[in-house]
């Protein structure tokens, strides 16, 4: 992952904001499944949140994404909170 100056002076990454894995299903037991992708890496992930009929040798194609949306929602909602404490705080 490569970082690069912003605007603000600070450090921003630039990797991309979606990525696409595959993985086959290795093991399915005790609410886990256990996926490995094509490099090797080994994930164990929640049943719950795959589809409900996966079983061992199926193939999962997963999209990751960055949703700088709710990063930047987040970020408003914690700073207004962080506000209000310090107000109240002073009072």
């Amino acid at each position: 992952m490569e970082f690069v100056a912003s605007e603000n002076g600070k450090a921003a990454e630039s990797a991309p904001l979606q990525t696409k894995n595959s993985f086959v299903v290795s093991e399915v037991s005790g609410g886990l499944c256990t996926l490995v992708s094509d490099c090797l890496h080994v994930v164990e992930w929640p049943l719950s949140l795959l589809p409900f009929d996966v079983k061992k040798g199926m193939v999962l194609s997963l999209d990751i994404v960055r949703d700088t949306k709710e990063e930047a929602k987040r970020e408003k909602n914690l700073k207004n909170m962080q506000a209000d404490l310090s107000k109240s705080s002073e009072a």
